[in-house]
C-alpha cells in the first residue's frame, strides 16, 4: 500500500462549546488523487483541513497519515508527510525575505548551507517566483504571497499537499500559474475551494460537505453536471 494515502475513519470534532463542527467523517484518499473540498462558509472544509496536520486533533475516531495515526506524540512525523497551505497566507509569511521563509523548514531540519540554497531555489523556480527571493513577504501582491506559501511548503518535501482556498486574493493570471503549479505536483492533493471552474482544472474528485458531514463524494466532472446537486447544497457558481 502506497504511504501517500489518508485514511479518516468515524471523526468528530466539537468546538468548545459543544456544538458540532464534524460529525462521522469517513474518508479513504489513495496516492496520487487530486480532491476538492467543496461546500459552503461553515460547512467544516476548513475544519477538516486542520486535522490532517494535527493542527486541530479529533474529538472521536482515528485519521491515519500513511500508516501512521495522528496523536500527539506522531504530529513531528505527520507534519514532515502533509504540507498545509492554509487560507490566510500572512500567517504563514513570518521571515523578512522570500528566500528566509523558504528557507525555514530545511532550516529547522537541519540542512547545511549548500542545500538549503539548491532546495529554496529549486522551490521558488517550481513555482515561478525566484525573481521574488529577496523582497519582503509583505510588499508581495496575493498571487506571489500564495507561491511563496506553496514553495515554502514543497521545500519541506511533503507526501500529501493541502491547500485551503487557494484562489483567494489572486487575479485570472495568478490563478492560471497557480493551476500549472497544482497539476505539476504529483503527490495526493486535497484543495478546498469554492471555485468550481478552478477545483475542475485541478482535482479529478469532489466531496461535498454540509454542517459538517459529507453528502458527495464522487466524480468532479459528474458533480459539475449535477446542478440539482449543487443548488441543493448552495455551491452553483451563478454569472
Amino acid at each position: 500500500m502506497s504511504h501517500h494515502f489518508i485514511e479518516i475513519k468515524d471523526l468528530a470534532f466539537n468546538y468548545s462549546d459543544g456544538k458540532s463542527a464534524l460529525e462521522d467523517i469517513n474518508l479513504y484518499v489513495t496516492h496520487g488523487e487530486s480532491v476538492a473540498l467543496l461546500g459552503l462558509n461553515g460547512a467544516g472544509k476548513s475544519t477538516l483541513i486542520r486535522h490532517l496536520n494535527g493542527t486541530l486533533m479529533p474529538c472521536s475516531g482515528t485519521i491515519n497519515i500513511g500508516g501512521v495515526i495522528i496523536t500527539k506524540k506522531t504530529i513531528k512525523k505527520i507534519r514532515e508527510k502533509v504540507g498545509i497551505v492554509f487560507q490566510n497566507t500572512d500567517n504563514q509569511l513570518f521571515m523578512p525575505t522570500v528566500f528566509e521563509n523558504v528557507a525555514f523548514g530545511p532550516r529547522n531540519f537541519g540542512m547545511d548551507r549548500s542545500q538549503i540554497d539548491e532546495i529554496v531555489e529549486n522551490c521558488l523556480n517550481e513555482v515561478g517566483a525566484i525573481h521574488l527571493k529577496d523582497k519582503h513577504p509583505f510588499k508581495l501582491s496575493g498571487g506571489e504571497k500564495r507561491k511563496v506559501c506553496i514553495a515554502s511548503v514543497l521545500s519541506c518535501n511533503p507526501e500529501i499537499l493541502v491547500l485551503d482556498e487557494p484562489t483567494a486574493e489572486i487575479d485570472p493570471k495568478g490563478i492560471m500559474d497557480l493551476i500549472n503549479i497544482l497539476n505539476s505536483f504529483t503527490h495526493t492533493k486535497i484543495i478546498a475551494t469554492h471555485n468550481l471552474r478552478f477545483a475542475a482544472k485541478v482535482c479529478e474528485r469532489g466531496i461535498i460537505l454540509n454542517e459538517g458531514k459529507i453528502i458527495h463524494d464522487g466524480k468532479l466532472p459528474e458533480i459539475m453536471e449535477n446542478k440539482t446537486l449543487l443548488k441543493d447544497t448552495g455551491i452553483l457558481e451563478e454569472f
